[in-house]
């Protein structure tokens, strides 16, 4: 009886529970749970099995049931009265947590653990715009692909038991819009400890982080952010409710409701508190303690006016008391003062709380605006700042609609536009006054497509119609034009100043060097280019000591830069170095350039190329000192003649009158013998100074060499070999047949005398043309048709000193007794005697070559032979390195190539030649080779390149004769020979010829 009846008092309690539950939930949801309802079946099942166990404990104790009846009547009684209690103050905690979710200002969403939505609240549909009625029992799918690695890291996190707080990341809403999300989030428990899901609270900060973006519009949006933040605050107890209502059982869902507002409470990043009716504290949460410096503890049950108001701002907070107290939201910024005295900007944002109709307390959020009031004030400084800069800019800025009436002017625009004030300007307009109006068209058309317009040069007319050229800037800013407008009117006249400077500097024949105060140079001309062979990138960043030579000693350079650092300008004559060692000679000023405070900064070098100019005076100052002492010479030996034939006169009488057995008669006969020597002699400066009289006549040259060479093998040494190479026509001149002979014979023992243990005298002759290149180059020479007569010798050559004074009367490097050093002297005279010219090559342990120039008489029939296929020579594209120490042979050689289309390198020397022409020998096809060059010299020179390339092709290019060292080159291997002075026609053929490879490698392509 006592068993069944527990089972039945329980099956009661049971009964009522979960009918009791499943009210609530299905209250606090909208439906009726399923579990609630599957509780309930099985409790009426449990209940009709007691019931059934009641009736066969009843057949078999029918005594005692009238007892038992009345004792489940009482006890029913006491369910009943229990229940009801039960009852109300399940409805009244229901119902004050029901008001808290759905106040929630942030929105909050609940999952289960299959992250499916069980609640959400309103906040939630205000932001991303679904309803609960959507997303129950669904997922939600809003998370942008970018953002899925992050938000399932916070999730892996979460769900480790960790609590996300503030965790920044995205959403979609509903229609497609991205907002900028702080999350917070963890997991909350079933009564058994279990995870049973998680809450999720969403922050939107879109209009938080815009609000940074724009300082100026900072407050608005912050206030609104907190009014949004605070209602999603209260909606989010709203969708706690929601969670709650799946729970089984009423104390449950109660507990579980307390967690929800107590993690939101106490995640939330604002200072937050609840206050009862009376404005006593019933809670904070950690923020609140760390904004006013008091714990929960100290301040639980107390006034908070009496706490954190000022005795000045009372008044105030009792009427935001009173507004709250009427059901109102509040927001106001003011000031609150902390536990310690210290007072703080903040923000606050009141909400009633209400239960079954009526306010039971508040809930209030405190937020400190200390920073933003900071940013704020620093703003309005910043703009006054800002106001004050346009107004008193040196640019022009404006602002106008899109027909161009004036909206804003500064002063800098009115003076520039030639206004006498704004209201002047306004009445006129700024984009109107275009001096093209094709370009105000192009302005706003632009500024309609893109929306902004940089850096628009275009001409404005001031109010008196002069034209300023200005750069104009503009944004298009809803009907509004604003921008800047610069005046580069004087600029762009001192650029094209400049401009007009830099192309006449860049095209000045003259090279230009600028550097700064210290010499290091930082700018050449194209003319320094083309005349130095150093590059830009060369010669930039160096100092002047790279052009430095060793023809002037320290003190000059010292001299020059005392001057020019003084503030004077130096003008002088200098030899520079070039890139390629060579020597060139330069009418130089250097002047220094001074700053606005007269301070020097830099100086330019103006440089004239007088390098021909140099040699051309030195040849004309040879010419002038061998004129000079031909007419000494010449004056001395007519005075000197006379004299000799008086002594010669005489002596002869005296000899008639004297005995030969007399001793006086030897005596006289000695003298005799000397004056006839002092005569010679005499006839000989005569023959030097050209004052004898030449028999001119037809000559062919050819036989007059035939005629010396069959004297020659007479009387000179056997161990001395004699050479001849006649041209194949008559080598016909007019001339002189005993002073030619003469010149011939002076030569060659000239040359006998330099090979005094043998060698080989080459005598040729050729018929040649001097061109205006070479007559440019060597004085005195005059262009036309010439017999070349060429007399080379294998002996020990001279240097540069003696080749200098080589033609000078008496003077000699032989031995005294040896000669007179007039032989070369008398040469001289006989070829300026025939308008002819003379040449000397030599090196030392080379041989020598003199080359004499006799004006050709012209043949029937040979002036249009000689014409014949002139200019009608084939150029080319292949690259040449051409090697020779004369600069004028260098200028020449680049430019007559260059103009037939070949790519010319240069080299000054042996050694730079062959360095070239191993570092560039895939590009090089042919090379030009002097043998007379400094250094290692051309032979050397041209067996190193064989070595390097046996299959290199060379063509010798030189005084000497072809027969002579030329005639060794070509055994070596070079595949040709041009002598100098060449024929430029010819020499073009020979450079086809080589290139093409027309004739066979031993074949000799001799051009004199």
């Amino acid at each position: 009886m006592k068993l069944r009846t527990v089972f039945l008092v329980l099956a009661s309690l049971a009964l009522f529970t979960a009918m009791t539950g499943g009210y609530l939930f299905s209250t606090l949801a909208g439906s009726t749970s399923s579990l609630s309802l599957s509780v309930c079946f099985l409790i009426i099942v449990l209940i009709g099995l007691l019931c059934r166990e009641g009736e066969k404990a009843i057949i078999r104790d029918v005594s005692e049931r009238q007892k038992a009846e009345e004792e489940i009547r009482k006890l029913n009684e006491e369910l009943e009265k229990r229940f009801i209690e039960r009852s109300a103050e399940l409805f009244e905690s229901e119902q004050r947590h029901g008001s808290l979710l759905e106040a929630s200002a942030d929105p909050l969403v609940v999952y289960d653990m299959e992250r499916k939505v069980t609640y959400l609240n309103p906040a939630f549909t205000d932001t991303f715009g679904w309803s609960f009625e959507e997303l129950r029992g669904k997922r939600i799918d809003f998370v942008p692909e970018e953002n899925w690695k992050e938000t399932q890291e916070a999730i892996d996190r979460m769900l480790r038991g960790e609590k996300v707080q503030l965790f920044e990341t995205r959403r979609l809403t509903k229609d497609g819009r991205l907002l900028d999300i702080q999350l917070s989030t963890s997991l909350f428990l079933d009564r058994d400890g279990h995870p049973a899901g998680n809450i999720v609270i969403l922050r939107d900060v879109t209009e938080s982080k815009q609000a940074e973006e724009a300082l100026r519009r900072a407050h608005d949006d912050l206030e609104r952010s907190v009014a949004e933040r605070t209602s999603e605050l209260l909606r989010a107890n709203e969708q706690l409710k929601l969670e709650i209502e799946e729970r089984k059982r009423a104390e449950e869902e109660l507990s579980l409701q307390k967690t929800y507002f107590q993690h939101l409470f106490e995640s939330s990043p604002e200072a937050s508190v609840i206050l009862d009716k009376e404005d006593r504290i019933v809670d904070v949460n950690s923020e609140f303690e760390k904004l006013f410096g008091y714990s929960v503890e100290e301040i639980k049950g107390r006034y908070i006016n009496d706490l954190i108001v000022s005795e000045d701002l009372r008044d105030e907070a009792r009427a935001l008391t009173q507004c709250t107290l009427e059901n109102q939201v509040v927001t106001k910024e003011t000031v609150r003062r902390r536990k310690g005295g210290s007072l703080v900007d903040v923000s606050i944002l009141g909400y009633p709380i209400t239960y079954n109709g009526e306010q039971v307390g508040v809930y209030a959020i405190y937020k400190d605006v200390t920073q933003r009031r900071r940013r704020e004030e620093a703003l309005r400084a910043s703009e006054k700042q800002y106001r004050n800069l346009v107004d008193n800019a040196l640019v022009g800025i404006y602002r106008t609609d899109l027909e161009g009436n004036v909206v804003y002017a500064n002063e800098a625009l009115i003076k520039m536009m030639e206004f006498e004030s704004y209201e002047d300007m306004k009445s006129v307009g700024v984009l109107a006054r275009y001096s093209n109006l094709d370009d105000r068209d192009t302005f706003i058309k632009t500024l309609k497509g893109t929306g902004k317009v940089n850096h628009f040069e275009v001409d404005l007319l001031t109010k008196s119609g002069a034209v300023k050229n200005v750069i104009m800037t503009g944004v298009m800013e809803g009907d509004f034009i604003s921008g800047m407008i610069l005046d580069i009117t004087e600029r762009k006249q001192a650029v094209e100043e400049r401009i007009r400077l830099a192309t006449a500097v860049e095209q000045a024949a003259e090279s230009v060097i600028i550097s700064d105060r210290r010499g290091t140079i930082q700018y050449v001309n194209p003319a320094f280019v083309r005349l130095s062979g150093f590059s830009s990138e060369d010669i930039v960043g160096k100092n002047f000591r790279v052009l430095k030579s060793d023809r002037h000693d320290e003190s000059f350079y010292h001299e020059m830069w005392k001057i020019i650092t003084s503030g004077k300008a130096w003008g002088g004559r200098i030899s520079n170095r070039m890139k390629d060692g060579s020597l060139r000679q330069f009418e130089t000023t250097i002047s220094p350039i001074r700053d606005s405070s007269g301070v020097i900064v830099n100086f330019v070098s103006v440089n004239r190329d007088v390098t021909q100019e140099v040699a051309l005076e030195a040849q004309l100052f040879q010419a002038q000192k061998m004129e000079a002492v031909g007419t000494l010479a010449g004056g001395i030996a007519h005075d000197f003649n006379n004299l000799l034939q008086v002594i010669q006169g005489y002596t002869e009488v005296l000899q008639s009158e004297v005995d030969r057995n007399n001793s006086g008669f030897e005596a006289l006969q000695k003298i005799h013998r000397s004056a006839k020597r002092g005569a010679e002699l005499t006839r000989q400066l005569l023959t030097f100074s050209r004052k004898v009289q030449s028999e001119r006549r037809p000559l062919d040259l050819n036989q007059e060499v035939i005629q010396v060479k069959n004297l020659l093998e007479r009387t000179i040494p056997k161990m001395i070999e004699i050479e001849v190479h006649l041209s194949d026509s008559p080598a016909v001149v007019s001339a002189d047949p005993i002073q030619i002979e003469q010149a011939i014979m002076n030569l060659a023992v000239n040359a006998m005398d330099a090979m005094p243990e043998g060698g080989k005298i080459v005598v040729e002759t050729a018929r040649v043309r001097l061109d205006e290149h070479f007559c440019k180059a060597h004085l005195g020479s005059k262009p036309g048709e010439y017999i070349l007569l060429s007399i080379s010798d294998t002996g020990h050559g001279m240097d540069r000193e003696i080749l200098d004074h080589v033609f000078e009367p008496f003077y000699t490097t032989k031995d005294v007794g040896k000669g007179t050093g007039l032989g070369l002297a008398m040469v001289y005279g006989i070829v300026k005697n025939h308008e002819g010219y003379i040449l000397c090559y030599s090196e030392l342990a080379t041989g020598t070559t003199f080359k004499i120039y006799l004006p050709a008489m012209e043949q029937s029939g040979e002036k249009q032979k000689a014409g014949e296929g002139e200019g009608c020579f084939k150029g080319g594209n292949e690259t040449i390195l051409l090697v020779d120490d004369e600069e004028y042979i260098r200028e020449l050689g680049v430019e007559l190539l260059t103009d037939a289309g070949y790519k010319v390198l240069t080299a000054t020397n042996g050694e730079s030649g062959l360095e070239l022409y191993r570092n560039e020998q895939e590009k090089i096809d042919l090379v030009i080779l002097d043998l007379v060059i400094p250094g290692m010299g051309g032979k050397k020179c041209y067996e190193e390149i064989l070595k390097i390339n046996p299959k290199a092709k060379i063509l010798i290019v030189s005084g000497y004769s072809a027969n002579g060292p030329g005639k060794e080159a070509i055994q070596a291997g070079a595949k040709g020979f041009v002598g100098k002075p060449f024929d430029v026609s010819h020499l073009l053929e020979t450079i086809r010829e080589i290139l093409d490879e027309k004739s066979e490698m031993s074949d000799m392509r001799c051009v004199m």
